[in-house]
């Protein structure tokens, strides 16, 4: 109650005593009661200030964390002009994998990022931030920041595997710009294997194709969600930095309908290549020739043709076919894989992949002027001088078959059990005796992988 309730109170009061006086009451009586009002007025009075006093705080104390929330928006993520939420999100994967060859050097061939045997692994820890832009006018950014085996480029175990910028320029149906590193569109799979139909990855993926790009990138829907051009501008195949003058420039386009889409890539570059190689010098003695060792590196124009196609017949059926054909020098590779997915119910899928892959490394071994291929006195194979080797390191023809059980334990926490079996028409695989000693190798992976 404020000072003007509390005098109407008060005046109310006198009145009461004051006609009481004509009832026989007392001055005195009248002169007490006053002062108890008056009394209660000073003591709200006092109540009121102190009540201001904590108030004031209270709005001081507001002012500061609102001051404190804003140097924090600052540090963290200033607001977005268009009204756009910073998306986080993150991939965690963990596998066993057993070689049932049991390898003498503990290694499974033909693998990039399950290449361990009878070995524990954490494959993938990775972070995604964006705020990728939606119409024209519109900027953003993506970064994906990678750690473990599957970042391992050059024996690293941290890779950035995205982080570009994003820009919707206004022309036409909006021209998407991105620039800085980004995956590639060339193939059926990606890195992440919960995003794959299997766990392990297929030889087209690991051998066939880049996975990131340098750049810059340009997109273009010609018809929205329909039909999509685009090129890209990088520094080489997986190349953060360039290490020649020569860039790498691809053109792609896709085609989606209702239950089909199409993807097709070609791209050219000058790559450079450096590794150990050999010369041969006939001149031994003992009727074969003397091999010298060195490093040697030379630019050469590799070429790449990708296509992707995804059909989806049943709610439950999907299926997909891709094909590569790409060239290096003399060196050839091509290869097709194709894969199955039947979702039985929200928890089950079976997966299957099957794959055929050729590697025609051209002058891959030594030859004499006739194109006969030269051995050493010990009867073995040379490799040729020519940097520029097949893709696996030995020509060939591989195939592999994948079989994949995947369950949901609880959303989004997904166990799956894999088995391969990879054959070849060499001894490119090793076994419990020696190193490449075996036309095939069949191994068993069980995995988790956890998506946020």
């Amino acid at each position: 109650m404020g000072q003007r309730g509390l005098k109407m109170a008060a005046a109310f009061a006198a009145c009461l005593c004051l006609g009481g006086v004509s009832y026989g009451a007392e001055d005195s009586d009248v002169k007490a009661l006053l002062e108890r009002v008056k009394a209660m007025e000073s003591k709200n009075a006092e109540l009121e200030s102190k009540l201001n006093a904590v108030q004031s705080s209270r709005s001081e104390i507001d002012r500061a964390m609102a001051r404190a929330d804003a140097s924090l928006g600052t540090v963290v993520t200033n607001p977005d002009p268009f009204g756009r939420p910073l998306r986080i999100g993150g991939y965690l994967d963990v596998a066993y994998q057993f070689n049932i060859n049991r390898p003498a050097d503990y290694n499974t061939q033909h693998r990039i990022y399950d290449n361990q045997d009878n070995d524990f692994s954490v494959h993938a820890v990775e972070l995604n931030f964006d705020r990728l832009p939606t119409k024209a006018g519109e900027s953003g950014f993506r970064f994906d920041l990678l750690f473990g085996q599957d970042a391992g480029f050059g024996g690293s175990q941290v890779d950035a595997q995205q982080a570009y910028l994003s820009y919707i320029a206004p022309l036409g149906n909006g021209l998407t710009i991105d620039v800085g590193r980004f995956v590639t569109s060339d193939g059926a799979e990606v890195v992440e294997a919960a995003d794959n139909l299997n766990h392990s990855r297929s030889i087209l993926f690991n051998y066939a194709i880049p996975t990131r790009l340098t750049g810059a990138r340009l997109s273009y829907p010609i018809i929205k969600d329909k039909w999509t051009v685009g090129g890209v501008v990088a520094n080489g195949w997986d190349n953060a930095q360039d290490n020649n003058n020569s860039k790498y420039v691809n053109i792609s386009t896709a085609v989606t309908f209702k239950k089909v889409s199409f993807t097709l890539t070609a791209s050219t570059s000058n790559e450079t290549v450096a590794k150990e190689v050999f010369n041969a010098d006939a001149n031994d003695g003992n009727g074969g020739v003397v091999l010298q060792s060195y490093r040697d590196k030379g630019d050469y124009q590799r070429s790449l043709i990708d296509a992707v196609v995804k059909f989806t017949p049943i709610k439950k059926l999907e299926l997909a076919l891709n094909g590569d054909f790409g060239t290096e020098s003399s060196n050839v590779w091509y290869g097709v894989a194709g894969y199955a997915k039947y979702q039985f119910n929200k928890k089950w899928y079976v997966g299957a992949r099957g794959e055929y892959f050729v590697d025609q490394g051209g002058h891959d071994r030594v030859t004499d002027e006739e194109g006969a291929v030269v051995v050493d006195g010990a009867n073995n194979l040379i490799p040729n001088n020519s940097p520029a080797g097949p893709r696996l390191g030995r020509s060939q023809s591989t195939w592999e078959g994948t079989l994949t059980l995947d369950y949901a334990l609880a959303e989004p926490l997904h166990m799956r059990l894999e088995g391969r079996h990879d054959h070849s028409n060499n001894s490119e695989f090793s076994d419990y005796r020696h190193v490449n000693s075996s036309d095939h190798q069949t191994t068993v992976s069980v995995s988790w992988l956890y998506k946020f």
